[in-house]
Parts: structure tokens; sequence; C-alpha cells
């Protein structure tokens, strides 16, 4: 791919792929990319490049033997398991898969951008795609890693849909959240069409907690739902201040709507279990060695899930929930108007 065929998964993050094609990922799928109309104003923050393994010296040196531990190579500090190698004091992970020559080499450099290089050969994707062993893909590994910088530099990812709306001058935007198969598409397409608004993101979307933004992740459709792309794609990577979470919840009672003020415990308490249920670079082997190297840095597990977590309730003090439930969610595009209404952002 040329630079020119770069992705921006959203404003903050640039994608380049040289030799590997990535699949469908939670953040961005690159098989359903196409023209946003604020690309111009993007400024990446962090860079990726995946791309295939020039050669395999270094990578063989480290497997040389079947001893692990802890050894030095290169200048550099590592500690060795059966397959992975992390650099003890930078961001750094070796991979070894069980086809001959599978190997993942994932390098980390942080200044005014964090520069991510994931460096793999043919035989790891491969390996990664299939069920010869438990390797995590190639996909999953770069939005695992994607996510975690996010949060890194400052940016919150939400599983839910979101939207933008409201008259010039008096733009907000509003996240829906809910458990699978609530209803945040229909739901989230209905508002948007009731609301005349933008659409920004179906799957997952990024707050700012400062200015609280909303960053879209515009590839994130869902390939599996039978739906109408052109409803669901988003036009743009950043939008308005985040006005309201919406909760999404299925009940065997009435559709009833009601308002939750800011600093309510159960805002913090839904967002947080909302977004846990989806997130889970925690427990991704690739990111948990690159962050023992990357401790130095404010890359680590504690000091990522304390921001996220310290970040996520900082939004639950400023913003209000509107919770719509019941068994039907028809009637909640409606509802989600008068309570609009109710917080200041009617027509």
């Amino acid at each position: 791919m040329t630079q020119e065929d770069d992705i921006y998964i959203n404003a903050f993050t640039r994608l380049s792929m040289d030799g590997i094609l990535l699949g469908e990922m939670q953040i961005a799928n690159p098989r359903l990319t196409y023209p946003l109309r604020d690309r111009e104003s993007v400024r990446p923050e962090i860079d990726i490049d995946v791309r295939v393994m020039p050669k395999l010296p270094l990578a063989c040196e480290i497997y040389d033997s079947p001893m692990t531990g802890y050894f030095e190579k290169r200048g550099q500090f590592y500690y060795r398991n059966c397959n992975t190698a992390n650099a003890m004091e930078t961001p750094e992970v070796f991979y070894k898969g069980r086809l001959p020559n599978s190997f993942l080499h994932i390098h980390m450099e942080v200044g005014d951008r964090v520069r991510l290089q994931f460096s793999t050969t043919r035989n790891f994707v491969r390996e990664g795609r299939s069920r010869l062993t438990r390797i995590s893909s190639i996909d999953l590994a770069v939005n695992n890693i994607a996510l975690a910088l996010s949060v890194f530099r400052g940016y919150l990812p939400f599983h839910g849909a979101a939207l933008e709306a409201g008259p010039p001058g008096r733009r907000y935007s509003l996240i829906f959240m809910g458990l699978p198969n609530t209803g945040k598409t229909n739901t989230s397409v209905a508002a948007t069409k009731a609301l005349g608004a933008d659409y920004l993101a179906e799957y997952i979307c990024f707050v700012e907690p400062k200015t609280l933004s909303v960053f879209s992740g515009p590839y994130t459709l869902d390939e599996t739902k039978i739906q109408n792309y052109d409803e669901l794609r988003s036009a743009k990577y950043r939008a308005a201040p985040l006005a309201a979470v919406v909760m999404l919840e299925r009940t065997r009672m009435p559709s009833a709507a009601s308002i939750l003020s800011p600093g309510d415990q159960q805002i913090a308490d839904f967002i947080l279990g909302m977004n846990r249920y989806k997130f889970e670079w925690n427990h991704d082997i690739f990111v948990r060695h690159l962050m023992i190297g990357g401790a130095s840095l404010g890359f680590s597990i504690p000091q990522i899930t304390r921001a996220y977590l310290d970040g996520l309730a900082g939004i639950a003090n400023r913003v209000p929930v509107i919770r719509l439930s019941g068994l039907d969610p028809r009637p909640w595009s409606d509802l989600l108007g008068v309570q609009l209404t109710a917080l200041g952002y009617g027509a």
C-alpha cells in the first residue's frame, strides 16, 4: 500500500499496511473503507505500521536454543518463555509460532507520536488465522494494542453507537450503550433520522475526557448484520461534546424513560460494565509483554487501567444518562426526544 492508501481509523490513529492485509477488527475493517469528508483535519498521534518481516536473523537468534529465562542480545536485556520474548527496558516483543519461520516482532517508540511497528512473517499470519494453534491473529493483536494506546494518549474507547445532532452552534453528541442485542444499532439509526443527526459510529467510539469530544470509529460496521450500510457510515471523525449517554435496557415492563443526573453511581457502574464487557486488552498476551518493557514510559497494565477507570469516572460525573427500558425498543426513539427536551436539547 502507498502512503495515500493509509487508513485513518480515527482522528488520532493512522494504520499503514505493507504486504499484510488486515481483516475485520473492532476499530478498523479495511474491507469497508470509504472517503470521509474531514480526512484533511486528521492529526494522527498514533502511527501503526504492519509489514512483512524483511529478514529473520534477530528473531532466529532469540529462539536459537530451547533455554528460557533472562539473557542479553545485541545490547538488549530480554526475558523469554517458550514462545514470547520481551525486552525488559523498552517496549519490544518477539513471538514464535509453530510453523517454520513463523515470527512476529512488535516495536514501539514514544515521542511526539507513538510509533508502533508490527513485523510479521507470512507463516505467522497464516497460523494466527487457522486453528493450528491458539495464537492471536495479527488483526486482533493490532486491534488490542491500538485500544491500549488510545487510552495511553488520552482517548477512552466506548463500546456503543454514537451520533451528533443539534443546530449550528449548539451541536451535541450521544452515545448509545447496552448489552448485545439490546437494540443499539436500531435505536441509534432511528434517533439519527428523528433528530436529523449525523451518524458517527455503530460499534465503537472514543471520548476525550477533558473536552468530552466524541471521536468516531468509522470502519467498525458489523458485516454479519443485515443492514443498510449507507445509514451507518460516518461522514467525519470528530464530533461535538458528549451531552448524554443513552442507557438501553431490555425488561419485561412497558417502555419507559428516565434521567440519571451526573454523578449518580449507576452511571459509572453502567459505563464501566458495558465497556469491560468488550475491551480485553489486559488479557492480550502481546499487550501484556509489550507493557513490561514499556512500564518506564507509563505504558503498563496498572497505569493504563488506572487512566481508563479514572477517565470513565470523570465522564460519569459530568454527563447525565437517559435510561430507555422495556420489552419493545421501537418506542425508544420517540421517548429519547422527550428526554432530550427535558435536558435542554430540544428543537
